[in-house]
């Protein structure tokens, strides 16, 4: 999708306008989470990032951002607050969570790609993945979904978890819920969002402050002991049931208490019911004690399925495959001249290739000035200048000669040759 123009609102020139006024340009969002003052959709950041303004987190307001240069896209995190206290509170966990993803590479966990602050306000930049996040599914099947895509997906997030846990420092996600578990175009699971992640600490007695999201929290994050490995394998666990059962936890009386799968949907297979049960246990010694147990355990329920590890299928939206018509039409106004002159020199003396090679020549640099002329009208819309510079360029390459093949064929034809 294209990022609209910022003139509808007036324009901010970041080196010449202090926090203040930009402050006053922000607009006032709300979400069932929260309300934040956020920047205008069209805001270029750093003189790089066009925004999009995307949602509210929990500790930060994120938007969806294209660098202007490459045309790349990403995620943006903005720790702004008009409150100087809250404000500092969301800098510190989006510190935190870049502190915690540059020690971390793994395939299933979303990549931290820069961290910078602009006027007294710091920005995280995410890398963008294309998908769609597990709640947005559970909602768009309207009541529940497929036994064998959550297992499939569960799968992805053990190994994923598993990776966190044994690491030499180890890793409590803390967060696990439909919205922090992205599926992109291929079927893979990452995992987003360590603003509340920590490092388990084996002298405490219990976290620092009780954090996480009713429903999908551990019984040990409501504040009593300190949360360790398990409580990600509770979370799993309570995500499978919600994805599988259409029940969502934060809208019960009790978050804690998980009513019989079989109550929602009865086709569900008795292993995948011992596997979400004994996850959720309330007690924790109880529940799966690795990640790695419960990965074992939804290997062999998707045997049933005839499907092996690693059980990654396609979405059930059609995958788009990259063809020569997604390469940037600025770009390709390039590439067109110079394959065709390369055609006519090496076609020297060769019949027919010779005879027909200045046809082909002089179609390559019309159809050079079309895909340029496109590549400026698309990068003006998009405001990415960088890419607007490459398709001028093409275009006066081509342009030129298009002219010359143009004049030649109109000259011929008056002259009676065709």
């Amino acid at each position: 999708s294209s990022f609209p123009s910022i003139s509808q609102y007036n324009r901010i020139d970041e080196k010449k306008y202090s926090a203040e006024a930009i402050a006053e340009n922000r607009i006032c969002v709300s979400t069932p989470q929260k309300t934040a003052l956020v920047l205008p959709d069209g805001f270029l950041l750093k003189e790089k990032y066009r925004l999009k303004f995307f949602t509210v987190g929990g500790m930060a307001s994120i938007y969806q951002a294209i660098d202007i240069m490459t045309d790349l896209k990403y995620i943006i995190k903005e720790a702004y607050s008009s409150d100087i206290n809250e404000k500092e509170i969301m800098t510190m966990a989006l510190l935190q969570e870049r502190d915690t993803l540059a020690r971390l590479s793994h395939p299933g966990i979303v990549k931290a790609i820069d961290l910078f602050q602009f006027l007294g306000t710091y920005y995280l930049v995410l890398e963008y993945v294309q998908g769609k996040n597990l709640d947005v599914y559970a909602k768009k099947m309207g009541v529940f979904i497929d036994e064998k895509d959550v297992l499939s997906w569960s799968l992805q997030v053990c190994e994923t978890l598993d990776y966190l846990h044994n690491l030499p420092e180890p890793l409590i996600y803390r967060d696990i819920k439909p919205e922090n578990l992205i599926v992109d175009v291929f079927g893979r699971v990452k995992l987003i969002d360590f603003g509340i992640a920590r490092s388990f600490k084996e002298y405490k007695s219990k976290d620092t402050m009780a954090i996480g999201t009713p429903g999908f929290a551990a019984p040990e994050q409501y504040g009593k002991k300190q949360t360790d490995h398990r409580a990600d394998i509770y979370s799993l666990g309570a995500t499978m049931h919600y994805l599988m059962s259409g029940s969502d936890p934060r809208e019960r009386e009790n978050p804690l208490l998980f009513p019989p799968l079989e109550n929602f949907n009865p086709s569900i297979s008795q292993i995948t019911k011992k596997i979400i049960n004994k996850a959720i246990k309330l007690e924790r010694d109880e529940r799966y004690q690795t990640a790695r147990e419960m990965k074992s355990d939804i290997e062999y329920a998707l045997k049933d399925y005839g499907v092996m590890y690693p059980a990654v299928r396609e979405p059930r939206e059609a995958v788009r495959i990259k063809t020569f018509g997604d390469i940037h039409p600025g770009i390709l106004s390039f590439v067109l001249p110079v394959l065709t002159s390369f055609l006519t020199i090496f076609s020297i003396g060769i019949y027919p290739l010779s005879f027909l090679s200045p046809f082909v020549v002089g179609l390559s640099f019309i159809a050079g000035t079309i895909l340029g002329v496109k590549g400026i009208i698309r990068d003006l819309k998009s405001q990415s200048y960088g890419m607007l510079v490459i398709s001028i360029m093409g275009t006066a390459i081509n342009l030129l000669p298009t002219i010359v093949v143009v004049l030649v064929v109109v000259a011929l034809i008056f002259s009676g040759f065709f």
